[in-house]
Order: structure tokens, then sequence, then C-alpha cells
């Protein structure tokens, strides 16, 4: 990837990262380099140690937070120093624990404030990622819909059932500006509000049976003890 004539890629191609690290990547970057904001000037660095809680990033998971530090360090976002050191508890099963150290880069600080566009192995695909703070996440369009489904009274087994769906159409926004994925997710999530409610209609009008009639004389027949309909 080209960017201002420079390559941003460095080292060997990362593994394909999980579908729940491509969900979480811009949300995991934009809290990274928050965290790095409200460090001192000198002791911006964040600490990752393994099997260990480090907020704020631990609510990621261990196996999301390597594939987003790899590709981070891979287009030169962040700087990666790992260590490993004796566990202070020498009964522990293991004897060492991996400490990793992140730094934030001049790229990474840049891509932060005005956004970046990055090529994400996932899987069998590749994915453009827009990344950093003009880029939105996969939880607020996920929150937006689910609230645009919430004035029709879109029962909410209806909206599990669509949940995949979701999913698939935030692919098609990774590369896409807040304001532009956010109207794009509203209008999308609309269209598929009125079209169940239509849907629902007709088949609630279907439902309406026809009362019984007698066949010789064509007189609605009442349900015994009924007098009138």
């Amino acid at each position: 990837m080209e960017i201002q004539g420079f390559d941003l890629r460095v080292g060997q191609k990362p593994k394909p990262a999980t579908y729940t690290a491509l969900y979480e990547f811009n949300k995991a970057f934009v809290a990274m380099f928050s965290q790095f904001r409200s460090c001192e000037p000198g002791d911006r660095r964040i600490v990752m140690v393994w099997m260990e809680s480090r907020e704020p990033l631990a609510s990621f998971g261990s196996l999301t937070l390597t594939h987003i530090r790899n590709w981070l360090r891979y287009y030169q976002l962040v700087a990666v120093e790992k260590e490993v050191e004796p566990l202070p508890e020498p009964n522990s099963p293991f004897k060492n624990r991996t400490k990793w150290i992140i730094e934030p880069t001049v790229r990474g600080w840049n891509a932060y404030e005005n956004g970046m566009i990055i090529e994400l192995d996932c899987g069998e695909k590749t994915f453009s990622l827009g990344i950093g703070k003009p880029y939105t996440t996969w939880e607020r369009i996920f929150a937006l819909v689910s609230t645009v489904w919430q004035q029709p009274k879109i029962a909410r087994s209806r909206q599990d059932q669509w949940y995949q769906e979701v999913k698939s159409f935030y692919e098609q926004l990774l590369d896409k500006s807040s304001s532009e994925a956010e109207r794009l997710a509203r209008d999308w999530a609309l269209e598929k509000a009125l079209n169940w409610n239509r849907k629902k209609k007709r088949i609630v009008k279907n439902a309406i049976k026809k009362p019984a009639t007698d066949v010789l004389t064509g007189e609605i027949l009442l349900p015994k003890g009924q007098m009138t309909l």
C-alpha cells in the first residue's frame, strides 16, 4: 500500500485476522491511541501481558489484540517490542511470561487523527478497512441499526434473525467515512423495516379466514349459540 510515495508495510505479512478482529479493529485502534494520548509525552506506551488484564484493551481478548497488534506493526502504525521475563510466582506452572510493549509512531498518530485505509486479510478475503477517528465502528453501526428497528417495533426475535445480514452489510461500509457509513446503515435498516411491515400486513390480511357459508343458501353459518355476527 502506497501513501505519499512511502511503502507503509514492514516485515513479513501477518496471518489473516479473524472476523472478530476485523469488526473490532477500529474500535481497538482508537482506544489504543486514546490511551497513548492520556499518558505523559515521554511515557506513551501500553504494556500487554499474556493472560493478564490490561485496561482499556482487555475487553477485546488476547487473540483479537494479537491480530490487531501484528497488523498495526506491519503498517508501521505502532512499534512493538517483545520481552520475556521470569514469573514472580516460582510455583506457577509457567516459568516465564511474555510482555508486549507498544508505542505509537508518527504514522500511527496521523492515521488516528486523519484516518487511513489499510488492506486487511481476513479468512480468504482482503478488506479495505478505514481506521482512525474519521471512520466508524461495528459497535456504532449495530447500535444505529437497532435503534432504527425499535421505532417500528420490530420484534427482538426478528432482529436476531437479521443479525448476520447486519454483519454482512457492515463489511460493505468498512472503507466509508463515519457520516457516509452511518447514513447508508440507517437507510438500509429503515428500508428493511418498512419491507418487513408490509410483508407482515399481507400475512395478517391473508390469515383472516372467510366465514363458513351454507352451500345451498349462501347464508353465513354461525357457531353454535351465536345469534348474530
